[in-house]
């Protein structure tokens, strides 16, 4: 005698798990404009929240880095790894994020995935029109010496999440 037997698993992200976890990144750079309220403003911010649903809910970035840099260098890093595996299902609470970030200025940058990278140039620019920052290459990041990473935190909605680490 014999059995076959056939599982299949799907993760399926929607779009309230992505704006879950992506008001949880936008929380934890609100809270660094409450204490550090010249490093970007509140309108920027809110074109990175729209920004960010867009990449991440189309699959097309696997991290996003919020620097600050001072003398040319990135002295500070927020990152955030992006997982639609379901491998990250802890929901913590968003802030302390520690560092003293007077006087830097914010740059951030996204890297992309291979379905981002499949698309089309003209699919590509039509999805850049979508968005409400000018998104473009960026150089090499100068980092500062001596930064250590810390992860700290997850953010997560059914199977899709982010892993925080901390470069200060």
């Amino acid at each position: 005698m014999s059995y076959s037997y056939t599982r299949t698993d799907t993760q399926t992200v929607t779009y309230a798990n992505v704006r879950a976890v992506n008001d949880k990144i936008i929380a934890d750079l609100e809270y660094v404009l409450t204490l550090y309220p010249s490093v970007f403003t509140k309108d920027r911010l809110g074109n990175w929240k729209h920004d960010f649903y867009h990449w991440m809910y189309n699959g097309y970035i696997s991290t996003i880095q919020v620097q600050f840099h001072k003398n040319g260098a990135c002295f500070y890093e927020i990152k955030y790894d992006i997982k639609t595996d379901g491998s990250i299902n802890n929901d913590q609470n968003t802030g302390r994020i520690r560092g003293n970030l007077d006087g830097a200025t914010t740059s951030i940058v996204v890297t992309w995935t291979n379905k981002w990278m499949s698309l089309t140039p003209e699919e590509q620019q039509a999805f850049y029109k979508s968005l409400k920052q000018p998104w473009g290459p960026v150089g090499k990041t100068n980092y500062a010496t001596g930064l250590i990473e810390k992860t700290d935190k997850q953010y997560s909605s059914g199977s899709f999440g982010v892993q925080r680490s901390i470069l200060g």
